[in-house]
């Protein structure tokens, strides 16, 4: 079951092993302080996240085709994804540490003073917020 060619999920067991020779590869690269390069010897890390990355979106295409998947609203839901990501890059979002609660960078204080990250769909409560015009 699960394998390419089984009629319950095809491909699903494959989309796995893909996934987790990517995050293998991610772990390398995070463990590595981003040298490419890694003590096993093996290829740069680069070249194979690459690679990984690319069996990994193959496996993909492969189980939202044979699974009969909806293309379409998953397209829609990256697209979404990648708006958002793009816009948490240009801001540094990951990167930054509360500096104001007077205008929203991203980050805000909750009402516990916990620091939080100001998603759209979430009212940081900030008049000058960017995500909340």
């Amino acid at each position: 079951m699960f394998a390419i060619g089984d009629k319950e999920w095809p491909g699903i067991s494959k989309l796995t092993e893909e996934m987790g020779e990517a995050l293998q590869t991610i772990g390398k690269l995070i463990g590595s302080g981003g040298s490419t390069e890694h003590w096993d010897g093996g290829e740069d890390l680069k070249v194979r996240l690459e690679n990984e990355l690319a069996d990994t979106l193959a496996a993909i295409e492969f189980v939202s085709r044979n699974c009969k998947l909806d293309q379409s609203r998953m397209r829609q839901r990256v697209e979404m994804k990648m708006a958002r990501f793009d816009r948490w890059h240009e801001l540094g979002a990951t990167n930054q540490r509360l500096v104001s609660t007077s205008l929203c960078n991203g980050w805000y204080v909750d009402e516990q003073g916990a620091q939080r990250y100001c998603h759209e769909h979430e009212g940081c409560g900030l008049q000058d917020c960017r995500f909340h015009p």
